[in-house]
């Protein structure tokens, strides 16, 4: 057996090491100890990551830290807008419209 292979304790296939489970009976290839240490390290890059992506953004009026969005009715405005916030957007004037429509043809 290879340094950079590790015998499966439950039905003895040989597997490479950098595996995790089995991959004839799918039984943990790693310890326990081994698992925590893998496990910390994915969630302190993961926090890492995550720290690095945030930024913080005030109430409008008291100065922010993050990118200033567009004013409303911008050319700006339109062009970032989401297609879900934009399809939002159209039933709310939509249903506006109508209801304006209705009220003035009483």
């Amino acid at each position: 057996m290879d340094t950079d292979e590790i015998e499966c304790p439950k039905c003895h296939e040989v597997q490479p090491k950098i595996d995790f489970r089995c991959a004839r009976c799918g039984a943990s290839l790693e310890t326990k100890e081994q698992r925590k240490a893998r496990l910390a390290v994915l969630e302190q890059s993961r926090r890492e990551a995550e720290r690095d992506d945030v930024t913080i953004q005030r109430l409008p009026g008291f100065g922010t830290n993050g990118t200033p969005s567009a004013a409303f009715g911008t050319r700006r405005y339109w062009a970032e807008m989401s297609n879900e916030r934009r399809h939002l957007f159209l039933v709310v004037f939509l249903l506006f419209s109508i209801g304006l429509a209705f009220f003035w043809s009483r």
